[in-house]
């Protein structure tokens, strides 16, 4: 078979034709961007409101687990102040910081001028949790289906009613979890007293919430 570039053959294309170049949709970007940033600060806001309801959830979970369940969700609520709201291929990828609304999720912006210091907030967190973007959360939690949202009226509903659950029924492992839970109690209460409730509030207002 005869290659046709060795036999001085060329390929012919239509001929191009020039245009005026199109311009990057810059407007339409940042109306998006816009967009996206005041859906975020709607849901921080949503969750900022509700702080005194917040803060009343590790002390559920304390009391809750136990009583017919074991989670794991509950012992992070009570040991770390936190408590996940959204999963990803099996794993949590966002959370709650109980104590002050603040959004927390384990994935870097890849942008590091998103990565607003956890100090700022008065948190002391260790290196695997960021505060989550505006586009995470826009991204994950705008149109979350209603059943799986983290809404606190409706979590502590669930609590109040699991409370009343029995102990399972063996005396001596209901006497030892109980020893733990009130040494737990106390680590809770000192994590609740190092971010009174009141400077978290006037913190978060003078960041421009408007709570």
């Amino acid at each position: 078979m005869i290659n046709p570039i060795e036999a001085g053959i060329q390929n012919t294309y239509p001929e191009l034709k020039t245009i005026s170049p199109i311009e990057w949709p810059n407007i339409g970007v940042s109306e998006v961007d816009k967009e996206i940033s005041d859906g975020a600060y709607a849901i921080r806001l949503f969750y900022f409101r509700q702080i005194p309801l917040l803060r009343q959830i590790p002390y559920l979970a304390l009391e809750v687990n136990g009583r017919g369940i074991w989670k794991n969700s509950f012992s992070r609520a009570y040991y770390k102040g936190m408590i996940d709201i959204h999963e990803s291929r099996g794993y949590y990828d966002m959370f709650l910081e109980l104590r002050t609304g603040v959004l927390l999720s384990t994935n870097p912006s890849p942008n590091c001028n998103e990565n607003i210091p956890l100090e700022r907030f008065g948190l002391n967190l260790d290196d695997s949790l960021y505060l989550a973007t505006d586009k995470e959360i826009f991204t994950k939690l705008g149109h979350q289906d209603k059943d799986e949202r983290f809404i606190p009226t409706h979590v502590i509903d669930l609590m109040q009613e699991m409370i009343k659950r029995p102990y399972h029924n063996n005396p001596e492992e209901v006497e030892r979890e109980i020893a733990q839970k009130e040494m737990a109690k106390l680590g809770l209460d000192r994590m609740m007293k190092e971010l009174p409730e009141d400077e978290v509030i006037e913190n978060l207002r003078v960041q421009g919430f408007e709570i």
